[in-house]
Formats: structure tokens, C-alpha cells, sequence
């Protein structure tokens, strides 16, 4: 029995593609296009990318001696009107390619760079507003405000809800600015909801395009909000207009994409070669940079090229580079050779976590520093609420006498995420830099769960005002350090151990620098202090 010689072609030669067999076995997998040699049977040709699928059945007969079966290329999900994506109408793609074709405004920001935001409605809801009484109509349009640009030292540069042109017809807002090239942050605080704040730098000779989706209710009950973790931001030359056909911003999202999923197992062919060109567009190098840093065998000359390569196009301190830098000096094993400080957070949570490790790097007052213990979890971007007091240090003589040791160094026998559950045989973390900043945070972290879920209890602290008072208080890495110290109280109550590689583990997944999380516990620790005092005094810690 001879076998036929079967091609399966994705149309767009981008996406993974497997051969299933009638026993639903992959019998052969690969990347654009795949060839393989099959026995006569019944198959299932399928292509994936972005979390989209397309598959077809196909027949291999005793007689067939080749067979190609073309694929159309998968539809994804994405908030840039690509062409052949799912829910990207034609008039949202001219939209932003007529937007681009000239000139940004001129709004007094200077000039040498380019900005384009553009936040969509991807569904059909700006042809059903058109029909909804004029409280829903009204929803639809506040849906896409709560936008403003600031400066990275925090002046207010423009407000883009009146500065924008909108289209609620179309479901759309457009910006398209000349801008000095600088790092910049939008904010965005819709209506009742507190703001978040994500990093926006403008190259020269580059337009940053930033594009987001509002999710809306059914019925327009409410406003919508834009969805900061699915937001895709591209570089494009800045006389080139928006291409909703540009394989090469499509490539993009799709490393975006495999980015978020981790069960995507290594950097296909087409994605490498592309990465390996001196012209590699500068967002897809960073996007690659991180799949190529997370492959079992990462290719080292490929990572130093296209470190080479960004360094070129992002300058040597663009705080993404650094973090790649840090990368390639962890694959072998040497100290990487490091600028003296970073004063702005990354684009990427990726690049983020590789900082966590080189705590000296965030300049004491900046931006970056600041912004360390007010993360956001927003998918594979990096985000922080704004407007959250800085956390100070107290001097050392003032934290002993107002915080005598604890006498709680008991032992925690399990591994705590932040999920709230608990994992045996955790990996090793790395030993601390400074033992001395890792031993007392722990003797505070102890003191914290004693007094927290001890002495106060947890639920006392939305029960009554002055807990209330104390949990809004906090920062969104406090907040979610909460459950976790509910997790050690229980675990010193039952007499186990809280050691300092258990410690590491917990700072690493709370995703911040040793000295940072430091100031957080030290921090939460005063806030408690005056807690118990009020309560006591209040009586309310008599309670049930």
C-alpha cells in the first residue's frame, strides 16, 4: 500500500497546523504549511492561531498520489482592524487607514513622533444603540471615555476624551497626534471605577499605535470599559498609513498571542526568520525576544543579535532592552552588565520580572519605583493604578522601637501562591541579595499575620468603618497580599515554618523587588498598628 503525498497550505502561510487522523491522533504538526505522507484513511486538517481554528476533512483514496488541501487562514480575535480577523469590519479598517494617511495633529506636543489610540466597539452594538432610547444611546457614547495622556513626570498633556474624533455610528474613537519622542502614560478612569495607568513611549520616526476594545452589556444597561489587558500596541514608520493587510503587524498579534498562551511550545520558522532581519519591526522583536527567552533551548545568538538589533531602534536604557539584557546574562549564567538605574516601568510584565531580581536598578523616587507596589494584572502588558501615597521606609531605629521582634518563628510547611492554594516541592528560588532585608521582612510578615488574622481577624476589617478605611487604603500588591497572610497565620497556628526561600518564593510571585516588598509589609504593618489601636479603643476588637 502506497502512501499519498499531502500538503495542507494555511492561506496566510501563518498559524500551527496539524494532521488528525481517524483516531484522532496528530500525526503530523507544523507552521504555515505542512507536508506529510499519509495512508489511505480519513483525516482532519486543522489550523490554529490566536486561540481561532479552522479544520476541514479530507480523504486519502488507495489511488491518490498528492493531495493539497488549502486551509483559509484563522480568524482571531484582536483589537487592530487586521483584515481576515474576526469582528473587523471593512469601515473600521479604512477608518484608521484614512486617519493615518496625513499628518497627526498638531495639539502643541511637539513633533518627530506619532500617536494613533484607537478604541473600537467589535460588536454590533453602534447599530443597536441607534435604536435604544436615549439613556442606552448615551451609555454607548460614555463607554469610550475615561481617557487622558500625561508626561512621565505626571503633568497632564491632554485630555483625549475632548480631543478625540468619535464616531458612535461606527462604534469608534480616533487620536492620531504629532508628539515629541518621550515616554508618556495614558490613564484611563472610566466613570465609578478607579484609574489605571499603562506606559506609552513614542519613538522617533516611529507612530506608537495603541488599540483597544470596549466590552459592552447586551442591553447597554451601563457604559462599557475598554479592555487595557487584550490592548495591542504596534510601531509603525510614521509616514507609512495603517495597513489592515500588513502581515508583518499581523505576525505581531499572533506573537502577542503566544505570548499569554503558554502552552505554545517554541518560535516557529517564519516568526525567527523574521527576527533574524536588521528591519525587524521593533514590537514584534520585544514580543520575540520573550517567546525565544521562554523556549527549553533558547537560541543565544539569535537573542544577542536582536538585542543588538532593538538597542539600535529603542536606545540602550529603553527599560524592555535592559530587561532582555538581564535575559541573555541568566542563560549563562553572568552578571549582566547593567545601567546604573531605571527610572520607567516596561511595556511588558515580562520585562518586569526579570527586574524583580535587580531591585537596584529602580531609582529611589521614580516612576518605575513607585509604581513597583501598585501592579495591575493586565495579560501580558504592564500596568499600575496611579495617585497611591509612596510607600516610605521608617528609619531603622524608629522600626525597632515601635515594632519589637516577634516571637512568632514558627515553621510553614506548604508552598502558598496567590491564588490562596498550597503547592508542595515549589522550585528553589534564588537566595536573597541582602539576608538581612530577607530575615526581617519576615519577622514583620509574621508580626502582620499575627496581628491581622490573630488578633483582629479578617472579618472585622469590612465589617466595621475603620477597616474599611484601612483596606482602601492599601496597594494592589497589599491587597493581594491579604489571602496570604490569612494562609501563614493558619500555618504557624498548626505549627509550621514560614522560611526564607518560602519568602523569595512568595515576593517572586507577588511579582515585585525584594526591597519594595519590604517597604509593603512595613508599611501594612504601621497601617495595622493604628488599626488595632482604634479598634481596641473602640472596642469593636470585642466583638464577634
Amino acid at each position: 500500500m502506497s502512501n499519498c503525498d499531502v500538503t495542507v497550505q494555511v492561506a496566510d502561510d501563518l498559524g500551527k497546523v496539524e494532521i488528525v487522523d481517524g483516531a484522532f491522533r496528530v500525526v503530523a504538526s507544523g507552521f504555515g504549511s505542512l507536508r506529510h505522507a499519509l495512508a489511505p484513511g480519513l483525516y482532519k486538517a486543522r489550523a490554529s492561531a490566536g486561540g481561532a481554528h479552522n479544520e476541514t476533512l479530507f480523504a486519502v483514496e488507495r489511488a491518490s498520489s498528492a493531495l493539497v488541501i488549502p486551509l483559509d487562514a484563522p480568524r482571531f480575535a484582536t483589537p487592530v482592524p487586521l483584515a481576515n480577523t474576526a469582528a473587523s469590519p471593512p469601515y473600521q479598517q479604512q477608518a484608521v487607514t484614512d486617519a493615518t494617511a496625513g499628518p497627526g495633529a498638531d495639539q502643541g506636543l511637539g513633533q518627530g513622533g506619532g500617536l494613533l489610540l484607537c478604541v473600537r466597539d467589535p460588536s454590533d452594538a453602534h447599530l443597536r444603540q441607534q435604536q435604544a432610547t436615549s439613556d442606552r444611546q448615551d451609555n454607548y457614547r460614555r463607554s469610550f471615555d475615561g481617557f487622558r495622556l500625561f508626561s512621565a513626570d505626571d503633568n497632564l498633556l491632554l485630555d483625549i476624551d475632548s480631543a478625540a474624533w468619535r464616531d458612535p455610528a461606527h462604534g469608534m474613537l480616533l487620536l492620531h497626534l504629532e508628539l515629541r519622542p518621550d515616554y508618556y502614560i495614558l490613564s484611563y478612569k472610566p466613570q465609578g471605577m478607579e484609574a489605571v495607568d499603562i506606559p506609552l513611549p513614542v519613538f522617533k520616526g516611529w507612530r506608537s499605535q495603541l488599540f483597544l476594545c470596549i466590552d459592552l452589556p447586551r442591553e447597554l444597561e451601563t457604559p462599557g470599559r475598554a479592555d487595557l489587558a487584550e490592548r495591542a500596541l504596534l510601531l509603525t514608520p510614521q509616514a507609512v498609513p495603517f495597513n489592515p493587510g500588513d502581515r508583518e503587524l499581523r505576525l505581531t498579534e499572533l506573537a502577542r498571542h503566544a505570548l499569554i498562551d503558554s502552552r505554545d511550545a517554541g518560535v516557529p520558522a517564519q516568526l525567527r526568520n523574521q527576527l533574524r532581519k536588521r528591519n525587524v519591526n521593533p514590537m514584534l522583536g520585544l514580543l520575540g525576544a520573550h517567546l525565544l527567552l521562554a523556549e527549553a533551548q533558547p537560541d543565544r545568538m539569535l537573542l544577542r543579535d536582536l538585542a543588538d538589533t532593538l538597542e539600535n531602534r529603542l536606545g540602550p536604557d529603553f527599560p524592555d532592552l535592559v530587561a532582555l539584557r538581564i535575559g541573555l546574562a541568566r542563560l549563562d549564567d553572568k552578571t549582566p552588565a547593567l545601567p546604573a538605574a531605571i527610572s520607567r516601568p516596561p511595556l511588558l510584565r515580562a520585562s518586569w520580572n526579570l527586574f524583580v531580581d535587580h531591585p537596584a536598578l529602580l531609582a529611589p523616587g521614580s516612576l518605575a519605583h513607585q509604581t513597583a507596589s501598585q501592579l495591575v494584572p493586565c495579560g501580558p502588558w504592564f500596568a499600575w493604578h496611579p495617585n497611591v501615597p509612596v510607600i516610605r521606609l521608617m528609619p531603622p531605629g524608629e522600626l525597632a522601637k515601635a515594632h519589637p521582634a516577634s516571637h512568632l518563628y514558627y515553621r510553614l510547611s506548604t508552598y502558598i501562591d496567590l491564588t490562596g492554594q498550597r503547592r508542595r516541592a515549589a522550585p528553589k528560588a534564588p537566595a536573597p541579595r541582602d539576608p538581612d532585608d530577607a530575615r526581617a521582612s519576615r519577622a514583620m510578615i509574621l508580626q502582620l499575620a499575627e496581628q491581622l488574622a490573630g488578633r483582629i481577624g479578617f472579618n472585622r476589617l469590612k465589617a466595621h468603618a475603620a477597616g474599611r478605611e484601612w483596606l482602601a487604603a492599601l496597594s494592589s500588591v497589599q491587597k493581594a497580599f491579604l489571602p496570604v497572610l490569612q494562609l501563614i497565620h493558619m500555618q504557624t497556628e498548626q505549627g509550621g515554618d514560614f522560611t526564607l526561600d518560602e519568602l523569595m518564593q512568595l515576593q517572586r510571585q507577588l511579582g515585585v523587588p525584594l526591597p519594595v516588598f519590604r517597604e509593603c509589609v512595613e508599611d501594612m504593618l504601621q497601617k495595622s498598628g493604628r488599626l488595632e489601636a482604634t479598634l481596641t479603643a473602640t472596642g469593636r476588637l470585642k466583638d464577634g
